[in-house]
């Protein structure tokens, strides 16, 4: 196995019942599986970013925080993901003042997930590598 490449992101979140999770993850957000290690599944977010979802039960977990994945088209992700079963907070809108879009949902152990996308050039400029 080759070193990762610095400036990666990996993100773990924890789950009673990882087939469950990895499952979500995988089939209905459309997450690449890239590492499966019996009790922690990896998973691409994109070329910089991973989630690792790991078979941890009983452990806390935040109820406060949002994982936030930025996409291109906020309404294609919603309706793409709710065809697959997601439960969203509400439809997609705009927020601080227009310069996002955006929609909430939960994973299947109430992780809080945001898809968002930019309208404001100025925030785009931003993320731009």
């Amino acid at each position: 196995m080759t070193a990762a490449p610095k400036g990666q992101l990996l993100t773990f979140l924890y789950t009673d019942d990882l087939a469950r999770a990895a499952g979500f993850y995988r089939d209905v957000v459309g997450l690449e599986p890239v590492i499966d290690q019996g009790r922690v599944v990896i998973f691409r977010v994109n070329a910089g970013a991973y989630l690792g979802v790991c078979d941890l039960p009983n452990r806390p977990r935040g109820t406060d925080g949002v994982m936030v994945t930025f996409v291109v088209d906020v309404d294609e992700a919603y309706e793409r993901l709710k065809a697959r079963g997601v439960v969203f907070d509400g439809p997609p809108g705009p927020m601080m003042d227009g310069a996002v879009y955006a929609a909430f949902f939960r994973d299947p152990d109430g992780y809080r997930l945001e898809i968002q996308e930019f309208r404001d050039p100025r925030w785009d400029a931003l993320f731009k590598t």
